[in-house]
């Protein structure tokens, strides 16, 4: 709990940022649970992360204002304070199902004539990633006065966003989750870290929208990604001095006052009458002065509120412009005027009475509203102005590009470094922190690129007169906290520690492990040794001047470095005469690897001590320091499966960005996690596998099996980059096989290798180690297969119905003892080019065997029959595959030279046969025949290149959505569409 609200004031916004939801509350995965006889875990709401909630001293739970608001706010604010509007739960998980339950505060007000439930008592869900941004998903509506219930698949990984209730409260929530799923934390916000503040009006409150979501605030929170606090109360925003006080408690972005349409005395019982517009007058100049007073730098936006035409509304809205310009002669900054014009549309049709917006209107509000909190929140206290606030700034420029403040800091001099103008800052405000040295080889240390590129920060102290010492550590500790305190940096520091830099980032790490992310270390001090002037530590010296027997030196500090947990970055040069590697960089190698440290280190032969870093073009470092944002969970389930794979038959590799010994499209997607395995499942078989697994923040759940082609002979780049890599960058695992046929290998058991044990064993392999990676299997198993592959296939679907849930077999060579035998007719006595003859042979009798034209009869008929069992799918009857759920879609090119595509037809025709008609073979099977396609491609311009044929097996399993005609893609240009056989 304390990670998550360190730097909040009291009463300031509960928010969860990127640590996990177990850092909420540790109890929550076991204690604050409850798994149903369905299985489902349900989570109470108080243990959820809440967004909106603005107080911590409330009476309720989802009270919107503290428990001691007193008389001096009008009763209809008193009562309104239990109403949740605002209010929403974001988080993410790995379940396949949410349920949601909740219980309203007023059981006997939950819906208006003119706004209904779904809106005023019911929920909403919605749902992002980074493809698609926010979506809505469904509403919970409520039947009863007792609450409701909702039901909804989805997808693992997906931020979900729940939206309480408008006009009324929440007197219990529950979150239902599959029992062994988990929910985490979602991402930080990248608009702004703090909270837009709206308050005001009915309009404010979320009158008149149909469902939570669709209140204009709602919809501002979403489209800037910025956290939100409804604070409108209908009928009742007249801005009484005692509220400010409140929204001042409120460490906010910014403040939104739309309080306007209410400053007149009807429906107001316990305010003074008869006073009519004097309430602007009174309230509105003593509100804002004393916000202002008590947050200067935050912007405040004045709205006039959607009321053209509205008794008193004209009077109401010069009243509040004088205000406005009293203020500004005064020389008020960061103010800004929001004028009634364009908040509504301009048609008519915005309300449900000529006053309170409906969806409509809504929509037209957000984009008004939001374009006056986008420019307010780009006047928001610059990094400089808050540094100026605390601190003598001694000058700022342009340094590599990036911006540079240098000020002082208890004496020393310190830097911050930001991005350039337009370049987005980073989720959560990493950074990286240059311990000593912090002018020598910058760019070489990937700083300019990660703040400039990336959109990090950078700073560093010079402490070099106290050499880390017990007072610079402090020191160096106060400014940290004053970094993320009051600057908002990431709570923990990426440091970079070059030289004398690496002494201090080791000690520095040992003794606050917890403000530690990662170290980058370069050719480091790890012990003193031959005779230099150490300054503070002089005193300290050893008897005998053997500093290696000092407990403060980093080469003594190794155990506890490792026990920390920091990833440690090590490069040093094998000629470093500055820092012998025998005494310095190998010696720390040894003991921290001896004592189980995370590190990854990198010996360049021929370098010395200088130049540290790497090249510029390089992106190890960058890597490395974005494991911190990117590939975190990566990490983690990588060392899981590591524990279990490496030795023997299976090894794992963590690919970062920028390893020379994978082929460049790898690299592009890195990081992942790749696994490699050998199955022998007979004396003569080696079947080589290859496993790609993305992070478990990208995997969409799906696990692809890809087929081979030709006859295998080892698994190609090709393969990866048309087959595999497709289904991998949409964010699933991916595995491919050689077939066993690497190497000449070659008898009757590779035969059965290559015609359907490989793929079979390969599935069942990859499988198992999905699980481990991910701590979970796949929920959905497809398989994609060309040619030889496409064959592989459909030997899945009939040999073992149980490996995948959707099958592509394109072109496949199923019948192959049929196309060999008809290819020999067709050929006999022809001379053929060595591409179109047949190798089928050399699996069964190794290279250099006369090929199957060559053959004599009798030899030709042996051979077939030594094959047939295990080249040929032993039967069309899919009865098994498709009695559980398994689709299989066959694609066939109608101008195919290699495969006949008879024996597509013939395939289908034995399918419907089998499966006692055509209707019923519709239920799991497809055959799409594409005109002009040859084997591999389009035979030439018009022809049929390709369908979404996997885009519509995953439709088929997972949607029920079985296709139809689907869109061609032309060779040449253009599409056209493809009907089904």
């Amino acid at each position: 709990m304390k990670n998550v609200l360190a730097g909040i004031v009291a009463g300031a916004m509960l928010a969860v940022g990127a640590a996990g939801v177990a850092d909420y509350d540790p109890a929550m995965a076991v204690a604050g649970s409850i798994v149903d006889a369905d299985g489902v875990r349900w989570i109470d709401g108080t243990k959820l992360p809440l967004e909106g909630k603005a107080f911590g001293d409330v009476a309720d739970y989802y009270d919107r204002l503290p428990a001691n608001v007193t008389t001096n706010v009008n009763a209809g604010v008193r009562s309104m304070k239990h109403h949740s509007a605002g209010m929403c739960f974001r988080f993410r998980t790995d379940s396949r199902r949410l349920k949601f339950k909740w219980t309203p505060y007023d059981k006997n007000w939950w819906y208006m004539d003119h706004m209904p439930a779904s809106g005023m008592s019911g929920i909403d869900v919605y749902r992002r990633n980074a493809a698609e941004g926010w979506r809505y998903v469904k509403t919970g509506r409520i039947h009863s006065p007792e609450g409701g219930v909702l039901e909804i698949d989805w997808r693992p990984g997906d931020e979900c966003q729940v939206n309480l209730p408008l006009y009324n409260g929440i007197r219990a929530f529950s979150l239902g989750i599959d029992s062994a799923a988990k929910v985490e934390a979602p991402a930080a916000h990248r608009g702004a870290a703090k909270p837009v503040v709206f308050y005001g009006t009915s309009i404010t409150h979320g009158g008149c929208a149909s469902r939570p979501g669709n209140a204009f605030v709602s919809i501002i929170g979403r489209e800037l990604d910025v956290p939100v606090v409804n604070l409108g109360f209908s009928g009742s925003g007249v801005m009484e001095l005692e509220m400010s006080e409140h929204l001042a408690r409120i460490d906010a972005s910014c403040y939104v006052l739309d309080c306007l349409p209410n400053m007149y005395t009807r429906r107001h019982p316990d305010l003074r009458k008869g006073r009519e517009h004097r309430f602007v007058e009174e309230n509105y100049e003593p509100f804002i002065r004393n916000l202002r007073a008590k947050r200067p730098e935050v912007p405040i936006v004045m709205a006039e509120g959607p009321h053209p035409g509205h008794v008193g509304s004209a009077d109401r809205d010069r009243v509040m412009k004088g205000v406005y310009d009293k203020l500004v002669s005064e020389g008020w900054k960061k103010l800004f005027y929001l004028p009634s014009k364009d908040m509504l549309p301009a048609d008519g049709d915005g309300t449900v009475d000529d006053a309170h917006p409906n969806d409509y209107g809504m929509k037209q509000m957000a984009k008004t509203y939001g374009a006056a909190v986008r420019k307010a929140l780009a006047a928001a206290p610059s990094l400089q102005e808050r540094i100026a606030r605390d601190h003598k700034i001694r000058g700022m420029d342009n340094w590599y590009g990036c911006r540079r403040t240098v000020f002082d800091f208890e004496g020393y001099e310190a830097w911050v470094v930001e991005p350039k103008e337009g370049v987005r800052p980073a989720k959560g405000n990493p950074w990286t922190w240059t311990m000593q040295w912090a002018t020598a080889y910058v760019p070489r240390t990937s700083v300019p690129r990660l703040v400039n590129d990336l959109g990090w920060r950078h700073a560093t102290i010079i402490t070099f007169k106290d050499k880390m010492n017990q007072h610079g550590l402090e020191v160096s500790k106060r400014f940290q906290d004053y970094l993320v305190n009051s600057l908002g940096f990431a709570p923990k520091a990426n440091l970079i520690g070059m030289s004398w830099g690496g002494f201090y980032s080791i000690r520095y790490a040992v003794a606050y492990p917890e403000a530690v992310n990662r170290v980058y270390l370069d050719c480091p001090l790890m012990c003193f040794g031959k005779p230099f002037n150490y300054g503070p530590w002089e005193a300290e010296r050893p008897a005998g001047g053997d500093w290696s027997k000092h407990p403060g030196m980093p080469i003594n500090l190794t155990a506890q470095l490792a026990a920390t947990r920091i990833p440690v970055l090590l490069l040093y040069g094998g000629q470093d005469s500055t820092l012998p590697p025998q005494e310095q960089a190998e010696a720390f190698i040894d003991r921290f690897t001896a004592a189980g440290g995370n590190l990854r280190f990198t010996k360049r032969p021929m370098y010395g001590h200088h130049p540290h870093g790497v090249e510029e073009t390089e992106n190890t470092i960058i890597d490395f320091f974005c494991g911190s944002t990117k590939d975190g969970a990566l990490e983690a389930a990588f060392e899981r499966l590591a524990a279990t794979v490496h030795g023997g038959e299976r090894t794992a590799t963590f690919l970062h960005r920028g390893r020379q010994e994978e082929r460049s499209y790898l690299r592009k997607v890195a990081p992942c996690a790749v696994c490699e395995f050998t199955l022998r499942p007979s004396p003569e078989s080696e079947i080589h596998a290859k496993l790609l697994m993305p992070p478990p923040e990208r995997w969409n759940g799906r696990f692809w099996g890809i087929g081979n082609t030709g006859l295998g002979n080892g698994i190609s780049d090709g393969q990866i980059r048309e087959y595999a890599m497709p289904r991998f960058n949409e964010g699933s695992a991916v595995c491919l096989a050689d077939m066993g046929t690497a190497n000449g290998r070659h008898g009757a058991e590779v035969v059965k290798d290559f015609g359907w044990r490989a793929a079979h064993l390969m599935t069942v392999e990859a499988k198992k180690l999905i699980a481990e990676f991910y701590g979970r299997p796949a929920r959905w198993s497809y398989f994609f297969g060309v040619s030889s592959g496409g064959g592989q296939g459909l030997h899945e679907a009939t040999r073992f119905p149980e490996d995948y849930d959707g099958i592509v077999s394109y072109v496949p060579a199923h019948y192959r003892t049929w196309l060999v035998r008809h290819g020999r007719e067709l050929n006999r006595g022809r001379e053929l080019p060595a591409n179109r003859r047949p190798f089928m042979h050399k699996v069964l009798f190794g290279a250099g065997s006369a090929d199957e034209y060559s053959m004599d009869d009798a030899a030709f008929e042996k051979f077939i029959a030594a094959i047939r069992g295990d080249v040929d799918i032993p039967d069309e009857n899919l009865s098994a595959f498709a009695a559980r759920g398994g689709k299989l879609i066959v694609v066939s090119g109608l101008s195919d030279v290699l495969v006949d595509p008879a024996t597509a037809e013939r395939l289908a025709e034995k399918v419907v046969e089998k499966a006692g008609g055509k209707t019923a073979a519709d239920r799991f099977f497809r055959l799409y025949q594409l005109p002009g396609r040859g084997h591999t491609q389009a035979a030439g311009v018009g022809g049929v290149e390709d369908i979404p044929a996997t885009q519509a097996v995953e439709a088929w399993v997972e949607k029920a959505m079985a296709p139809g005609a689907l869109s061609g893609v032309l060779k040449g240009g253009g599409e056209k569409p493809v009907k089904p056989w």
